[in-house]
């Protein structure tokens, strides 16, 4: 009989909501949905369209692939088995990081890159597709790189 883990995209969640700052508008497809039902109810002539339009920010691993993270402020880490929680330095607000961040966060040492941190964590989740798991991976790093959790080196 096999047994097989279930796949949970790295996450981190705080007391308030967390989003990149390259995301969407939080509120903006809300807005555009609204906007459409009252024009087809007639009570508007035009959409309404939220003001701010995402941007669009496309990495290539190519450039990250051989960037070493690294976590800053080791002091300000727990490992709790299968989840970390960091406090921000300045803030002291926690961020709570799932297990499958928490693996990618473990291997953030400085020695590997990010590469052999897609290979391991690859070999781990091999039932998920390596498009999607590449994607994640690099996702949770940035978004540790913009908390200033992680930086990159090399």
């Amino acid at each position: 009989m096999s047994f097989q883990i279930e796949y949970d995209p790295p996450a981190i969640g705080s007391l308030i909501p967390l989003r990149s700052r390259n995301s969407d508008e939080p509120g903006a497809e809300l807005i555009e949905d609204l906007g459409a039902i009252l024009v087809e109810k007639g009570l508007i002539t035009n959409e309404m369209v939220p003001k701010v339009q995402p941007k669009v920010h496309k990495i290539q691993l190519s450039e990250y692939i051989y960037k070493k993270p690294i976590r800053k402020h080791k002091e300000h880490w727990v490992d709790g088995g299968n989840q970390i929680a960091v406090i921000h330095p300045e803030t002291y607000l926690p961020f709570l990081i799932n297990s499958s961040g928490s693996k990618i966060c473990r291997l953030c040492d400085g020695e590997r890159s990010i590469g052999d941190i897609i290979v391991e964590i690859k070999a781990e989740w091999n039932f998920v597709p390596e498009k999607n798991l590449v994607k994640d991976i690099i996702k949770i790093l940035l978004l540790l790189e913009e908390l200033d959790f992680v930086e990159f080196e090399g």
